[in-house]
């Protein structure tokens, strides 16, 4: 991904490890990536990270290996995910209480599961498995179909005309897919058609809430309007969610509610008017509301060739356009089939940028119009479609129809009711660690995104958390954080937030080397690693030394030298350091070892100056010389306290010398 000029890859994003696949290396980086460059992001640069990076490096993974931990891995399939899955939709299952169920948490445990974890090698093999099972089937398919329609020209269409020029048309299609399909394009159409099940699963909630809180409108809706006015009855989940799959697979529309599924639908010829039908307003002009397999079964396609093929044709032969119940049921809706036939059709002409507001009701009734429309523009995302723009490729702004779908999907998987990157303690997707880090971060991440200057700037004035999680270190002051603000540190508040920072720093703290190096081999942080040995997590630390010494040395040397504006020296900012504890290991000690070198030194003066004769013993001399020397220090070390003078307790350790020359020797 190149993103202002600076190109990050695997390498950079990834943990290394041993197990043969990318996504997993995708979990905090990108994000802590985004968190040290979002003060330098305009909303533009903002969104591009998002959709270049976030979307597609945290989040669109994560989709289908959902619907893998869900289907494949949890019970009844298998039970390896049953904990993870309980914990987070029925936590009463696993001893938790009820008001902690959170399925969207689902998505950070995917990204924050260990390589060994049992689950998550069960996601990882059968989404493998997965993708290689619908990409064995899908060129068949459409190579099969080739074939079966070019037979039809010749058998069912040789003198219908206009038959035969819709089976051609579709013959040129089928051909076209049967050469073109990648994995890569398997792997983009599972995580769409999983995506359509997240909707559904994961917005039922959202939907009976908000028919909820319409019923006063249904109350109102008076059927002498000639309105089509929805039931009383609250739908329960099953209900909700098959009218959530029916949005996603409805026809697009300029109108559009993708990302906040109205509970009450309309036309879908882009009035928007509530009650004034039965279907879906837009949906992603894709239906997959078949079964996977069904065209498998349909074709007979494990038999094509052999002599017991016996596709499910009621005609005898493969026939698009007459109606055949069985093409419909089979064919018709199979997401598959629907899927990559949508990316060789064009849209249907028209689709042109919405922005269109539902419109609520048209009836008699002002005030009811009034209500209904209300409460439809809570209701509606504002969207636009980059598709319908002219290119230099496509001069009208003709595009398929896959292109809209995709684009559905997008805003839906982007949106803040769904997997969109959220904000506060919800957040999927951020500062995840995974269970072989050494630490979490303490306390809270300040939400970033829509905030202007000053309420970022506020955030700023917010006290530090625990870095350590107070097992050394405790809160951080914030006057160790900041240097040069205004106004002053612990002056300001909302009304009156921080309007420069001069200085922010950063406090990387542990007692013990070995404490640094552990944290460096077990964390997956930018730059670093997973499960790396400790031999690479000391040389990692060597080379990040020696770069800061230099830069260091290069800011003390110049002080032009830009990496570094202001050199200082602070051993003792959060934690006590190597110089700090020294001195004050040494100022505790000083009293007595001033004493004991004080009595040293009278007791070897007056070994060597008594004598046995009073006449020429000079003990007493002696004595009253070191006495005024120690008074005369303690006199002169009150008086610079007293004047305010600041100094060091240990020039004490001079008395002795000073008592051998002024006391012992000078009397």
């Amino acid at each position: 991904v190149t993103h202002n000029g600076v190109t990050y890859t695997w390498q950079d994003m990834c943990a290394l490890n041993s197990f043969p696949y990318e996504f997993p290396c995708a979990r905090l980086s990108p994000m802590d990536l985004f968190q040290e460059a979002r003060w330098f992001f305009d909303e533009t640069s903002k969104i591009t990270w998002y959709n270049e990076v976030l979307q597609n490096l945290l989040v669109k993974p994560r989709i289908p290996r959902f619907g893998v931990m869900t289907e494949s891995c949890a019970s009844p399939a298998s039970d390896v995910c049953d904990f993870i899955v309980a914990l987070r939709t029925n936590p009463t299952l696993v001893g938790q209480p009820a008001e902690t169920a959170n399925p969207l948490l689902l998505f950070s445990d995917i990204g924050n599961m260990e390589m060994s974890d049992p689950c998550r090698i069960c996601i990882e093999e059968n989404y493998q498995s997965q993708i290689e099972q619908l990409f064995s089937l899908a060129k068949p398919v459409f190579q099969v179909l080739s074939a079966e329609l070019q037979r039809a020209l010749q058998v069912g269409f040789a003198n219908d005309t206009e038959g035969s020029a819709q089976v051609g048309a579709m013959l040129s299609k089928t051909a076209q897919l049967a050469q073109s399909i990648t994995i890569e394009d398997v792997k983009d159409f599972y995580q769409y058609f999983v995506t359509r099940g997240v909707y559904a699963s994961l917005g039922a909630p959202a939907y009976i809430a908000g028919y909820q809180q319409l019923l006063p409108l249904i109350e109102l809706c008076n059927p002498a309007f000639g309105l089509t006015c929805p039931s009383t009855s609250v739908p329960n989940t099953t209900e909700a969610e098959a009218a959530l799959l029916a949005h996603a697979d409805n026809s697009f529309s300029p109108v559009s509610t993708a990302g906040a599924p109205f509970p009450f639908w309309s036309e879908s010829n882009g009035t928007g008017n509530l009650f004034a039908g039965s279907n879906p307003v837009s949906g992603s002009g894709v239906d997959m509301s078949g079964e996977m397999l069904s065209i498998v079964g349909y074709l007979d396609l494990l038999n094509f060739g052999q002599d017991d093929w016996n596709p499910l044709y009621s005609n005898g032969y493969l026939d698009p356009v007459t109606p055949d119940p069985t093409w419909s049921a089979l064919v018709e809706r199979n997401p598959l089939f629907n899927w990559f036939m949508a990316s060789v059709t064009e849209a249907d002409p028209g689709l042109v940028c919405g922005n269109d507001v539902l419109t609520g009701t048209d009836t008699p009734s002002p005030e009811f119009n009034a209500a209904t429309a209300g409460a439809m523009a809570q209701a509606t995302s504002r969207w636009c479609t980059q598709y319908d723009l002219p290119t230099a490729e496509e001069p009208e702004g003709t595009f398929t129809k896959q292109h809209f779908a995709r684009m559905w999907y997008d805003l839906l998987i982007a949106s803040d009711s769904f997997l969109g990157v959220t904000e506060g303690e919800d957040d999927p997707y951020t500062w995840t660690t995974g269970q072989g880090c050494g630490y979490n971060l303490g306390g809270e991440r300040d939400p970033y995104t829509g905030r202007d200057e000053q309420s970022i700037l506020f955030n700023a004035s917010r006290e530090l958390y625990f870095i350590d999680e107070g097992e050394t270190i405790g809160v951080v002051s914030r006057n160790l954080l900041f240097g040069d603000v205004t106004p002053r540190v612990g002056d300001y508040s909302f009304e009156n937030p921080l309007q420069e920072v001069g200085l922010v720093q950063s406090l990387y703290a542990s007692l013990r080397p070995p404490g640094i190096v552990e944290r460096v081999r077990n964390c997956n942080r930018p730059g670093g690693a997973v499960d790396i040995t400790v031999e690479d997590a000391e040389d990692i630390l060597k080379l990040y030394k020696e770069e800061m010494e230099n830069i260091w040395s290069r800011g003390w040397d110049d002080d032009n030298a830009g990496e570094v504006q202001f050199v200082g020296f602070f051993d003792d900012n959060g934690v006590i350091g190597t110089t700090g504890r020294m001195l004050q290991q040494i100022t505790l000690d000083n009293t007595t070892l001033t004493t004991i070198s004080i009595l040293l030194i009278a007791l070897f003066s007056v070994l060597f100056l008594f004598s046995l004769d009073w006449v020429e013993s000079r003990v007493l001399i002696t004595l009253v010389g070191v006495a005024l020397v120690v008074l005369s220090f303690f006199a002169a070390l009150g008086f610079a306290i007293l004047i305010g003078v600041k100094i060091s307790v240990t020039i004490a350790w001079t008395l002795p010398f000073v008592i051998l020359g002024l006391g012992v020797d000078d009397m």
